[in-house]
């Protein structure tokens, strides 16, 4: 394996990781509360219905490969497991909905910025 090639799909994925979480913590200033945990758990089910439609549709499967394939591990690139960026969009929907705002930030600030570093310690 190509182990520099290797660490810059982590690199990027950490980054992209990190810049999403960054991007939604900033809207949750400018979209009210309650609007924005129902954009998100519209999100997720979107995005689990898109997962659904890759294990039935090799083009969409293909589509998404082309589209995020360089950000996917191994294991994400097939169809059969869905992508740690649900889990994430999960997360950061429970996190808006669950919590008082500034709690609610905190969490995906931990998620968005400890998950990628806990790569690197």
């Amino acid at each position: 394996k190509n182990t520099t090639n290797t660490k810059k799909i982590h690199l990027r994925r950490r980054i992209q990781h990190a810049l999403t979480g960054l991007i939604l913590i900033g809207l949750s200033y400018i979209i009210p509360s309650p609007v924005g945990t129902y954009m998100l758990f519209v999100a997720s089910v979107l995005f689990y219905i898109f997962h659904k439609l890759r294990q039935h549709h090799p083009s969409v499967q293909q589509m998404y490969l082309d589209s995020f394939g360089p950000l996917l591990r191994p294991h994400e690139k097939k169809a059969d497991h869905p992508p740690g960026a649900l889990y994430f969009l999960i997360g950061t929907t429970l996190a808006s909905g669950c919590f008082e705002e500034d709690l609610g930030r905190m969490a995906v600030l931990c998620l968005s910025l400890a998950d990628p570093m806990a790569a690197v310690v």
